[in-house]
């Protein structure tokens, strides 16, 4: 697994040369240059939406780096995992030939909705056409639908009872306790 930023690398520079030392990696991550008074009331003025786009220097390492397949980013709560998945669907979507499409998906209605929000503020309309921003639940019953697959959604007492009978049709001819099965359903499946 590669760890793309451990570490800002330290650069040397002159003792007295403050303008070099705040053009450093280092420096950017906690600094941030303004040209006057009207521009640091224009930062000060800003919304506090507008962090929730900010792409830290840090991250653009991640966003612009060339995969091979799926990557894994990691992070505790409010590290950015998001804002860094945003920029980088952005990135792909401005690459992506005409009929391209981008699949951007989470677990909640709520931040599928969120993100897709913050997306219009960072990516053109043409880069929102590629983008489908879309709880995961939504996402596979679409396809299901489209498959022309006929679902209905289960609860937690036609879950137990669906299992109760799968264990009752195998019979005896189990390999591993019962509840191994719906873990393992569960966890992996």
């Amino acid at each position: 697994m590669d760890t793309l930023y451990p570490e800002i690398d330290h650069v040397e520079v002159k003792e007295n040369d403050f303008a070099a030392a705040l053009q450093t990696d280092a420096s950017k991550k906690s600094f941030v240059i303004v040209d006057g008074e009207e521009e640091l009331q224009a930062i000060m003025q800003e919304p506090l939406e507008k962090w929730r786009i900010f792409l830290h220097p840090t991250q653009r390492k991640v966003v612009g780096k060339k995969f091979n397949g799926p990557a894994r980013v990691l992070g505790g709560a409010g590290t950015g995992k998001t804002v860094v998945a945003m920029h980088r669907a952005k990135m792909l979507a401005a690459d992506l030939e005409a009929d391209g499409k981008i699949l951007f998906t989470t677990y909640t209605k709520n931040l599928a909705e969120d993100i897709k929000e913050n997306l219009r503020k960072i990516c053109s309309a043409e880069e929102m056409k590629k983008i489908d921003i879309i709880n995961l639940d939504a996402w596979v019953s679409n396809f299901l639908r489209r498959q022309g697959y006929e679902y209905q959604i289960v609860y937690d007492e036609e879950v137990d009872k669906a299992w109760r009978d799968a264990i009752a049709i195998a019979g005896g001819d189990l390999s591993f306790v019962e509840n191994f099965y719906k873990d393992e359903w569960v966890k992996v499946v």
